[in-house]
């Protein structure tokens, strides 16, 4: 699996340890089970990242507030989430 990012969002997903993807993704995410290999690629430096491995199967909203701009914002706008270490 393959999740993106850009520049802004990398250093939340490594520092969080969290990949996500919008709700219309929830679907295709419900594939991931703990141990599946994950890819992250940054779209604004066009470069590949991992092997990432899924510790967690998606989930809704693991850190609600993750990938937001807004500091008050209550909801992600990336809210299937997944939790991931360096493999």
């Amino acid at each position: 699996f393959i999740f993106g990012c850009n520049s802004q969002t990398m250093d939340e997903c490594l520092g969080r340890g969290i990949l996500g993807l919008p709700s219309h993704m929830k679907p295709t995410a419900a594939r991931i089970r703990p141990g599946a290999s994950i890819f992250l690629y940054n779209v604004t430096d066009r470069l590949l990242f991992g092997i990432f491995e899924a510790l967690t199967s998606a989930t809704m909203n693991i850190e609600p507030t993750a990938f937001s701009k807004n500091p008050k914002a209550t909801t992600s706008p990336f809210p299937v989430q997944i939790r991931v270490r360096v493999s």
